[in-house]
């Protein structure tokens, strides 16, 4: 019996071993192969302080898609970050912000704002922060590894969450690892969309409930308000767009002048610059699918609006 328990003790001693090998291999393959991945910009960014941190959903990705970055800092003499993520609501782009300035500061944020993040948990405390994906390249940090253990308790993730990221089985699991972190949008960006009803229909459908949970609107209205709050007492400015949209794919949004009214009333009482500009530089020719920008609609939109705001609110 007593050379049993000494067998299975070796046996989970090399098992354990063997475990931190690999787990210890993953992790240099994120910094290997590491690039767009958003925890592992901030660990591994550039500058202790920033001008802009861009946050929001896939709609703000294609501000630094390519070359854009390198654009959009010199025709505005600033330094930036994206941040934002695809189908991120209020509560993943919290906890990204909140990793950041753990290790960084900024002078503003620019939320990149759409309005379907309020309508489900799904791009909130549900599937979207449950993705494995978002934590395949992201690279160790026990800063991070409290915060995710902390939106269990306090805001709803799931645990497995947590323990996914901590225990690293993710990163280990990761059939991509030898592949470059390029966002696959990326790829579609020098193209043009050649507009079909039937694909924005889905796309609307996908993003938008047919009717809306007033009970969920509300509360990542206040999670949104108490993201504003946090970020003001770290005296930080905050400023808010909306980026441009085909016409035709803008008027299938369903509620959207209410919720332009009712987000506006939420920014102006505490003092949040707002800009729409969903229906400027939204030529068909601009788009590479239903309503992201290509590089031809980014250019447009940052040489007529975009470098203006971000000029006026440098500093």
């Amino acid at each position: 019996m007593k050379n049993f328990g000494i067998r299975v003790l070796l046996f989970t001693v090399i098992g354990l071993i063997l475990y931190a090998g690999v787990y210890w291999w993953s992790e240099t393959l994120v910094y290997k192969y590491g690039e767009e991945n958003r925890f592992f910009k901030v660990k591994d960014a550039d500058f202790i302080e920033y001008d802009y941190v861009i946050l929001g959903s896939s709609h703000a990705m294609p501000f630094t898609f390519k070359d854009m970055k390198e654009q959009i800092q010199q025709k505005t003499d600033t330094k930036i970050i994206n941040l934002s993520m695809p189908g991120a609501g209020v509560v993943l782009n919290r906890l990204i912000i909140e990793y950041f300035l753990t290790r960084h500061k900024t002078k503003n944020i620019l939320y990149v704002l759409d309005s379907f993040i309020f309508y489900s948990r799904m791009w909130n405390e549900g599937e979207r922060i449950e993705d494995v994906d978002l934590y395949r390249r992201a690279p160790f940090d026990p800063v991070l590894a409290r915060l995710l253990l902390s939106y269990s308790v306090k805001r709803g993730v799931n645990i497995k969450v947590a323990l996914n990221y901590i225990s690293g089985f993710v990163k280990i699991n990761n059939h991509d690892r030898f592949k470059p972190d390029i966002p696959e949008d990326e790829e579609s960006f020098e193209k043009n969309y050649e507009p079909t009803e039937r694909v924005d229909k889905e796309r609307i459908d996908y993003l938008y409930p047919e009717e809306v949970n007033k009970d969920l609107f509300n509360k990542y209205i206040q999670e949104f308000i108490q993201m504003i709050e946090y970020l003001q007492s770290e005296k930080i400015e905050v400023m808010v767009i909306k980026t441009p949209l085909r016409k035709e794919f803008y008027e299938l949004i369903p509620n959207e002048e209410r919720f332009n009214n009712e987000i506006k009333e939420v920014l102006d009482k505490y003092d949040v610059a707002f800009y729409d500009f969903t229906l400027v530089c939204n030529k068909e020719e601009y788009f590479y699918n239903p309503d992201h920008l290509n590089r031809e609609g980014m250019l447009c939109f940052l040489e007529n609006h975009l470098k203006e705001v971000l000029i006026n609110h440098r500093d």
